[in-house]
Order: structure tokens, then C-alpha cells, then sequence
């Protein structure tokens, strides 16, 4: 606590120093100083202290040994690329007139894109791709900091390359924009290819795996049986799920399959945190030597799965947590026609899938372990790219508004221009189209994503309306345990109000929607006389959705059977999301084209209306002039009229800028 404290109070003070450095734009010398202090504290600065508050600053999901400690998380990656941008930006800003001569400024352009471009792209080298998958803030994560590092070489190059051409050093906004777009195009094509050859290589090294023993979870199993041989023996599930969890096995996500067994070796109590079904021979035979050499037994066997570890904890295949897995695999049998052998993974790719089979030795002969990796189609990877894209774009104009922001007078530059900018008849005009178009654009986005929420809530709530109804149908509600394993989900069964029993002792334990039957199902289920309801709960920082069902048993008497929705449906949520991001894709992309084809309309009518404008004063002189002429024709008799007219004219001139005064004087 206290060298976090001592941390935060140390960014806070660099900030400040920072803020107080970028007074002045002409002090090119200073900022850069500023900045390379920065970089010399975010050097020194433990980073990897705040892995437990957060992934970004965790080496487990990215490090590269390239940029010592500025790469050795993504959080230090992000700080060190941002403070080379803002070195850019000083550099750029406080040179607006600069040129160089060509001989220096074209090599230096040159010597930059052939340190930066190299450094960027082994920069990638050093993410870890998780087992779980990768999360979409996980990815930006990664992106975000090659981005900005992309995009502050490539705009140093650009500066560069303009006084070669001998060109002034300043660079238009509009040529920063389409400099900051292939930063990062490049940035998310280098990602993509670096996440996709990282979860074939990732699937080819679990793959083969299955072949032989991991030494790493060796050593955890092995320590966790001591571990257990000296703890009392857990007495139900709910006290094996607490040794699984006190071990090392949690954080290191290796999910194991336990049991309690008694001096006959008889099974009492089994808690597993995989699918994976062990052999159950090889478990009695081991359990049978633990109890007569009373040692702890490890050794390694061959199960369903592949090769195993046995002892106090069974180690078996971990299923997918977090985002979309990064890949999928099967066992099946072998078959003639499908290309697999025993030394490596036979890759092919179909439709936007990658495709590849492995045979590996099991307790039940050999086996095929079939690989699944989904690339995601093209106009789904085209609509994220965009996203992150525009995503990029403003956290380069964010990081420029933090350097203008901090210098003398930038407020009373923006109050200025702002106020001449804001009573034009051009702004007022794109301001109001742009709202017109935007406003009902956003309106219809907030409109479909309650839609959508609204489809994926009723969908899972019709799955598991489903499966309480296969349950009541078979009049199961007694053995809740075995229609549990049936239909794979959990059960609950309220009696009075009060939840009376569940399909395992684990959930009776635990209760993790409380013992008394929630007042919204029970005001719809009792008073409303509903047969079915639905409810979220909130456990810890998720929500689950819960379907109750009411019914009568046997003897007349009411109850209440609930079981939760499945989250776990790939292919619902890979709906959900793609539906989710086509929503946001479409309003971004809408709210775009409306700001520029405002801005192209009110450019128009605003032109139109200055002609017109002009037609008319034009039209106003000629009949003044007009009448001037009738007067002259009328008073041509009176010997004064041509110095009267003459004063005439000399007054008009002075106060019409339009009239040649020279012309009248003549």
C-alpha cells in the first residue's frame, strides 16, 4: 500500500512538472527535457507492483525485454509511447517555420523509419496470449500503445520528409489525420497477424500437451497433495472447492477434478472444475496405494484426455473463461479420411475457420484431437478495425489538446475563436444539420441496443424455460441431482417461499441467490398467478440470469423450481457482440457522414445565400443610380445642378466603399 501511495504521489508530481514544462511552445529544449525525465521515472517506476489491480500492468499478458522496463508491461508500453508522441508533438510545434537543409532532413527521415518501423513490429513480439482468450480491453490493451508509437515515427518522418521536399516543417491537419489512419491500419494488421499465428501456435503447444506430462503443473499438483496430506479431510464439496481454491492451482488456472475418499476407498465427496472425466480405474488403483503405503501418490497416467496427473488433485482441460477462446478443441475417432498424424498439427482452413487434427495416445486407444480456430469473417474484423480506428484518431487529437492545452494564452485563443466561430452563419448552419441528422441516429443506436439486450434476455430466458419444463414434465423435481447431470445446468427447489434443496450439496452450501425466493419472482409467481418468471441477480461482478417455474408434486403441494440461463453459449454471445458492434459501427459511421454532409450543405447554402446577398445590394445600386439619373434628367436646366451633383457624388463615395473615389473625382 504504502509504495503504491508512494507511486501515485511520484506520477502526480511528473504530471505537474510536465504541465509546467509545456508553458511555452518555443521552449523546445525544455519540453524534451520534461519528457525525458518522465520517461527516466516510468523507468523506474515498479509498474509490475499493480499486476493484482489490473492486467495492463501484468508481464503475464505482455513483456518484451526490447525497451527494458518501458516494456515490460502494456501500462508502461502505453506511458513510454505517449511521452514519445508528446516528444513529437513539442518538436513539431515549437518549429512550425523550420528547414532543414535537405541534406540532413531526407537521412533523417530515413534513419527514423528504420529504427521505429523495426522497433514497432517486434514491439507486438512481446504479447502473451492468454488461454482464455483475449477480452476486447485486453486487445486495445496491446493496440493502443503500438498505435501511438506507430504514429509518433511515422509523423517524425513526415515532418522530416517535408523539408526535404523543402517544405516548411509544419504539418496541416489534414496530412496528420491520414499519417495517424495508416498508424493504424498498420498497427491492427500487425496485431491481427501476431494474436492469429499466437493462437495456432498456442493450439499446437496444448495439442501436444495431451502427449506428455507438464513439469510446471507437476510441481503445483505435487505441492498441493502435501499440502492436503497435512490439512483435515474435507468433509463435503463445499470444503474441497476451499482447498482448490487456497492452492496454487487457482491462479495458475489449472482447473482439477477432486475427490474425497475413506479408509475403504470408498468415493464420499467429488468437486471438479472441468469437464474432463478422469479414468476411474487409475484413480482407485492410486487411491488404494496412497491408503496402504499411506504416502502421497503422483504419478503421471494416461486418461480419456491424454496424459494426466494423478494425485491428491486430477489435472485436466481447462474450459474457456473470460473472452472467446482461442481456440477449440475435440477428441474424436480416427478416420481414414481425415490427414493426422503423431508428430505435429495438420492445419487447413475453411470458410474464415482453421482446421487442424493431431493423434494422440489415450486410455482408450488412439484418439484424434480435432483444433478449431475462428478468424471471424472479413466484414466482421473490418467493422472492429474501423471502431478502433476512429478510437486511434482520438487519442491522437486527446494527446495534442493535452500539449496545446498546457501552453500560455490557449484559452484565450479557444475563447476567441470560438466565439468568432460560433456567430457565423456557417456554423450555426452545419451545427443544425448536424444535430438533425445525429440526434435521431443515436436515438435509433440507444433503441437497438435495448433491443438487442432485450432479444438476448428473452432467448436465454426461453432456453431455460425449456429445460424447467423437461424437468417438471419428468416429474424429476426428487432427483434433482440426476436431472442436473442430465440437462447440464444446475437446479433449485423453493418450498414455502425458502429454498428447500438444490441438485448439489456445493449450492446448498453456497446459496448464491440467497435462501428466500426473490419478492419479484415471488410477487409474479404467487400474487400475479404467473407459471414462469424471470430474474437477474447479481453475484459478485456478474449477473445471471435465473428462470422459476411453479408446479404442483405429487401430494398438491406448491413449489418453485429455478435454474439459471446459460452464459456460456459461444455462439449467442459471438450474436450478441457481432450485432453489438455492427450497432455501434452504424452510428459512428452515421454520425460521421452526417457531420460532413452537414458540413458540405451548410458550405452551400451559406455560399448560395452570399450570392444572393450580393444580387441584391447589386441590384439596390442600380436603382439608385437609377433614380440619381432620372434627377439629373429632371434638373439638367439649372446652371447649379452639375455642382450640386457633383457634391452629391463625392458624398456617396465617402460612404460607400463600392463607389471608385478616384473614378468620381475625375
Amino acid at each position: 500500500m504504502l509504495r503504491a501511495r508512494g507511486t501515485i504521489a511520484l506520477v502526480i508530481l511528473t504530471l505537474a512538472f510536465l504541465v509546467y514544462a509545456w508553458r511555452d511552445r518555443r521552449a523546445v529544449g525544455e519540453r524534451l527535457f520534461a519528457v525525458a525525465v518522465a520517461l527516466a521515472i516510468a523507468a523506474i517506476v515498479p509498474w509490475n507492483s499493480f499486476s493484482n489491480t489490473s492486467r495492463l500492468f501484468d508481464p503475464g499478458y505482455y513483456f518484451s525485454r526490447l525497451g527494458g522496463p518501458l516494456t515490460a508491461n502494456a501500462g508502461a508500453l502505453f506511458i513510454s509511447s505517449a511521452l514519445v508522441l508528446m516528444a513529437v508533438y513539442a518538436v513539431i510545434r515549437g518549429s512550425p517555420e523550420a528547414r532543414w537543409p535537405r541534406l540532413y532532413a531526407a537521412p533523417a527521415a530515413l534513419v527514423t523509419l528504420g529504427i521505429g518501423i523495426p522497433f514497432a513490429f517486434n514491439i507486438v513480439r512481446g504479447i502473451g496470449q492468454p488461454p482464455w482468450g483475449s477480452t476486447p480491453g485486453l486487445w486495445l490493451s496491446w493496440e493502443i500503445p503500438l498505435f501511438l508509437f506507430l504514429f509518433a515515427v511515422l509523423l517524425a518522418a513526415t515532418w522530416m520528409l517535408r523539408m526535404a521536399f523543402g517544405q516548411t516543417g509544419s504539418v496541416s491537419f489534414r496530412a496528420a489525420v491520414i499519417v495517424a489512419s495508416i498508424s493504424a491500419v498498420a498497427a491492427l494488421a500487425g496485431l491481427w497477424a501476431t494474436t492469429s499465428r499466437q493462437r495456432v501456435r498456442l493450439a499446437e503447444v496444448d495439442v501436444a500437451a495431451l502427449g506428455h506430462v507438464d513439469d510446471y503443473a507437476l510441481v503445483l499438483t505435487r505441492r498441493f497433495a502435501s499440502s492436503l496430506a497435512q490439512a483435515p479431510q474435507p468433509r463435503d464439496r463445499a470444503e474441497l472447492l476451499k482447498a482448490y481454491a487456497a492452492s496454487d492451482l487457482a491462479p495458475a488456472e489449472f482447473p482439477a477434478a477432486l475427490a474425497s475418499w475413506d479408509q475403504n476407498g470408498n468415493q464420499m465427496e467429488e468437486f471438479a472444475v472441468t469437464q474432463a472425466e478422469p479414468d476411474s480405474d487409475a484413480i482407485v488403483n492410486a487411491v488404494r496405494d496412497a491408503i496402504t503405503t499411506r504416502q502421497t501418490v503422483t504419478r503421471s497416467v494416461l486418461g480419456p484426455t491424454g496424459v494426466q496427473i494423478l494425485a491428491a488433485a486430477l489435472l485436466g482441460m481447462a474450459p474457456p473463461s473470460g473472452g472467446d477462446p482461442p481456440y477449440a478443441v475435440a477428441l474424436a475417432d480416427v478416420s481414414p479420411s481425415i490427414a493426422a498424424d503423431t508428430a505435429r498439427v495438420r492445419w487447413h482452413r475453411l470458410g474464415d475457420e482453421l482446421h487442424g487434427d493431431r493423434l494422440i495416445s489415450t486410455s482408450d486407444g488412439t484418439k484424434r484431437a480435432h483444433v478449431e480456430i475462428d478468424l471471424r469473417s472479413v466484414w466482421a474484423r473490418a467493422e472492429r478495425g474501423v471502431l478502433v480506428l476512429l478510437l486511434d484518431l482520438l487519442l491522437a487529437g486527446f494527446f495534442w489538446m493535452l500539449g496545446t492545452a498546457a501552453e500560455k494564452g490557449f484559452a484565450r485563443w479557444i475563447r476567441v475563436r470560438a466565439a468568432h466561430w460560433i456567430y457565423t452563419y456557417h456554423a450555426r448552419l452545419t451545427l443544425a444539420l448536424f444535430a438533425f441528422f445525429v440526434i435521431p441516429a443515436i436515438a435509433f443506436a440507444v433503441w437497438s441496443y435495448q433491443r438487442l439486450r432485450s432479444d438476448d434476455l428473452q432467448t436465454r430466458e426461453v432456453l431455460v424455460r425449456e429445460t424447467l419444463h423437461a424437468v417438471l414434465a419428468a416429474n424429476e423435481y426428487q432427483q434433482l441431482p440426476g436431472a442436473a447431470r442430465r440437462f447440464d445446468t444446475p437446479l433449485f427447489l423453493y418450498s414455502n417461499g425458502l429454498l428447500d434443496r438444490t441438485s448439489d450439496s456445493l449450492l446448498d452450501v453456497l446459496a448464491p441467490t440467497g435462501r428466500p425466493l426473490p419478492p419479484q419472482v415471488q410477487l409474479s409467481l404467487g400474487t400475479a398467478g404467473e407459471l414462469s418468471a424471470a430474474w437477474e441477480a447479481k453475484l459478485g461482478t456478474a449477473k445471471m440470469l435465473f428462470g422459476f417455474s411453479a408446479a404442483l408434486g405429487p401430494s398438491q403441494e406448491r413449489y418453485v423450481l429455478a435454474a439459471p440461463a446459460r452464459s456460456d453459449d459461444l455462439v449467442l454471445d459471438r450474436r450478441r457482440r457481432d450485432l453489438g458492434m455492427l450497432v455501434l459501427f452504424a452510428t459512428a459511421a452515421g454520425a460521421l457522414a452526417a457531420l460532413w454532409l452537414s458540413g458540405i450543405a451548410a458550405k452551400r447554402l451559406a455560399r448560395d445565400l452570399e450570392l444572393s446577398r450580393i444580387e441584391v445590394a447589386r441590384a439596390e445600386r442600380v436603382l439608385a443610380w437609377g433614380e440619381m439619373a432620372r434627377q439629373i434628367a429632371h434638373e439638367i436646366k439649372n446652371p447649379l445642378t452639375p455642382i450640386r451633383l457633383g457634391v452629391q457624388h463625392l458624398r456617396r463615395a465617402r460612404s460607400d466603399p463600392r463607389v471608385d473615389y478616384d473614378a468620381v473625382l475625375n
